[in-house]
């Protein structure tokens, strides 16, 4: 099945969810790279985690995979999918959250009150790399 394709489904489903549930959902970034294993020996790392500002302005998804070329797994695809979605709902609550919590403090530092208004939180960006190795 085609990673991105099941994982542009999975942040969807766990946004639709995260933003039920919390009223807020973080945006996700995506990113896909083809990485050969003797440029991996050589850099000793994996590919470093594009900026917000790397997206475009709609677009979440930055792709490093040549054209025509699918990242694909030998998987069943509603498995890979639940996975992605469980995964995700936990990264974007977890962030939610966090902040909520942040800004509690905060709130709480300045007039002693408590406030779980999440419509102005500004959550960070979830990231999510799909690493490709040919």
């Amino acid at each position: 099945c085609d990673v991105m394709d099941v994982l542009e489904d999975a942040v969807l489903e766990a946004s639709h969810v995260c933003d039920a549930n919390l009223g807020v959902a973080p945006e996700v970034y995506m990113s896909a790279h083809v990485v050969s294993p003797s440029l991996l020996e050589e850099a000793g790392t994996l590919p470093s985690i594009p900026s917000p500002a790397d997206f475009e302005a709609g677009g979440k998804y930055e792709g490093k995979v040549p054209d025509g070329q699918i990242v694909s797994l030998t998987l069943v695809r509603p498995w890979v999918h639940h996975a992605l979605v469980e995964v995700l709902k936990n990264a974007a609550s977890t962030s939610v959250k966090k902040m909520q919590k942040l800004q509690n403090s905060q709130i709480k530092k300045s007039n002693g009150g408590s406030n779980n208004d999440t419509s102005m939180l500004h959550l960070p960006p979830v990231h999510v790399r799909v690493i490709d190795e040919p």
